[in-house]
C-alpha cells in the first residue's frame, strides 16, 4: 500500500511519539506492560493504606451504631 506524501509529511511534522517508563502517576492496571518493582510496591502500599483506613472507618461506624442502639434499648426499659 502506498501512502500519499501529504499524509507522510503530516505525520512526520505533527506527531511526536514519547515512550515513557510507567511511574506511579502514569501506570494503569489495564496496561499491557508489567509494572516495575518500585511501581508495584508503591501500588501495593497505597492499596494497603486505603484498606486500613476504610476498615477503621467501618469499625468506628459499627461501634457507634451499637452504642446508639444500646442507648435506645436502655431508654425503653
Amino acid at each position: 500500500m502506498i501512502i500519499p506524501d501529504y499524509f507522510c509529511n503530516f505525520a512526520a511534522e505533527n506527531i511526536k511519539i514519547t515512550i515513557m517508563n510507567p511511574t506511579i502517576d502514569t501506570y494503569r492496571l489495564t496496561s499491557m506492560e508489567e509494572p516495575s518493582d518500585a511501581v508495584l510496591s508503591q501500588l501495593m502500599k497505597e492499596a494497603a493504606e486505603e484498606a486500613k483506613r476504610t476498615n477503621e472507618e467501618a469499625t468506628n461506624r459499627f461501634f457507634e451504631q451499637m452504642r446508639e442502639d444500646a442507648q435506645k434499648i436502655s431508654a425503653t426499659w
